[in-house]
């Protein structure tokens, strides 16, 4: 199982979320393909600007019918001239965002809504640690909704929040007060399916309270247990680093492998998921975050080599 890199959950975060059919064929036929067989895309309206293919200004689309009836759409540019654009360049599709909620968070308690115009989406509720939360959407770090979105959760603080990108979570963090996490860290993907990985998110949900109530560490117990998950992740490091280039080869497009949870790390290392979650925050750990981090980056992953410092 893949853990998705694409980039379709960082499209999600645009108004309004659109795919052209030549993106959908062609540019991210990879990354889109099991959205569209899992009928999460939909037909919207075609494309009102295209960009320039020589100068990637984008410009209005004119719109033309010849003497069948035939659409035809071409961009006037005052550098490089008039371009004629193929359907697919104009057809478009957009991400159902009340379909795609419904698919992933199929295991939970689901009642998927908007609140906010498309921004602000009520998903469900689940149960963790044996208090029912309730899970929320945003899209977006920028609009005009922000402030009535800041005022909702304000009166949620407990519901579990997510975005579709790191990005965009990191963002809404420092924004509010509730638990957030980014769906692109915690979705696996197959051909036929994306699921939650709910181990993930407990460890999204475990680094909050810990950061709530932090504790004071014991030194040489801490630094023991920070070199064992090092290790773990350095040789992590090195699976991923084969894997990418495996996969590159087998298909043109390297996978990540997905980075272990804390709950994994802690079974592997035989820590609880609460040692592994403070030695991650301890200060004298600087290596073990930027192997945690390059992890989950597969562009840091490709660069690495053979007897690279990160994987001996």
């Amino acid at each position: 199982m893949q853990r998705t890199t694409n980039p379709v959950w960082r499209r999600w975060e645009l108004d309004p979320p659109v795919f052209t059919v030549d993106e959908v064929n062609r540019v991210h036929k990879a990354q889109l393909g099991p959205f569209q067989r899992l009928g999460l895309l939909r037909q919207t309206t075609p494309a009102v600007t295209r960009e320039c293919s020589g100068c990637a200004v984008d410009h209005e689309v004119i719109y033309r019918n010849d003497v069948h009836g035939n659409r035809h759409g071409f961009i006037v540019c005052e550098t490089c001239g008039i371009q004629k654009l193929h359907p697919d360049q104009l057809d478009q599709v957009i991400f159902d965002t009340a379909r795609t909620l419904t698919h992933l968070f199929a295991d939970v308690r689901i009642s998927v809504q908007p609140i906010v115009t498309e921004r602000l989406w009520q998903i469900g509720r689940r149960a963790f640690h044996g208090t029912s939360r309730e899970l929320i959407l945003i899209r977006s770090s920028v609009g005009k909704h922000d402030d009535t979105i800041r005022d909702h959760l304000a009166t949620r603080p407990k519901a579990i929040v997510f975005t579709p990108t790191r990005m965009v979570a990191s963002y809404w963090t420092e924004q509010l007060s509730n638990t957030v996490s980014s769906i692109e860290e915690v979705a696996a993907i197959t051909n036929e399916a994306f699921t939650l990985e709910w181990d993930a998110v407990d460890d999204v949900i475990l680094d909050f309270q810990l950061t709530e109530s932090p504790s004071k560490p014991k030194r040489s117990s801490r630094a023991t247990k920070i070199e064992a998950l090092r290790k773990e992740l350095k040789q992590h490091l090195a699976s991923a680093y084969e894997h990418a280039m495996r996969t590159s080869e087998e298909s043109g497009y390297p996978e990540l492998l997905p980075r272990p949870t804390q709950s994994q790390l802690a079974r592997a290392t035989n820590m609880t998921p609460s040692d592994v979650s403070r030695c991650l925050k301890d200060k004298q750990a600087d290596e073990l975050r930027l192997l945690w981090s390059t992890a989950i980056n597969i562009e840091a992953i490709l660069r690495l080599r053979r007897g690279h410092p990160m994987m001996k």
